[in-house]
């Protein structure tokens, strides 16, 4: 895992508590699936997480 990757796996959990249950989903999956979820679409993403395809602002910001 590169730097940049840990960058983006800390914000999100320092954010965690502020995100939706939807965005946590996403959340949980890409903390754990990290590796995996580099190569996915949003659409992929989204079905592997059981939410809508459209990412909120909140995650995104994360």
């Amino acid at each position: 895992m590169n730097e940049q990757s840990m960058d983006i796996l800390e914000r999100i959990r320092a954010s965690y508590y502020q995100l939706t249950a939807a965005e946590r989903k996403v959340a949980d999956y890409v903390l754990t699936q990290h590796s995996q979820v580099q190569f996915m679409s949003i659409t992929q993403l989204a079905d592997e997480c059981g939410t809508a395809e459209t990412p909120s602002p909140g995650f995104v910001a994360a």
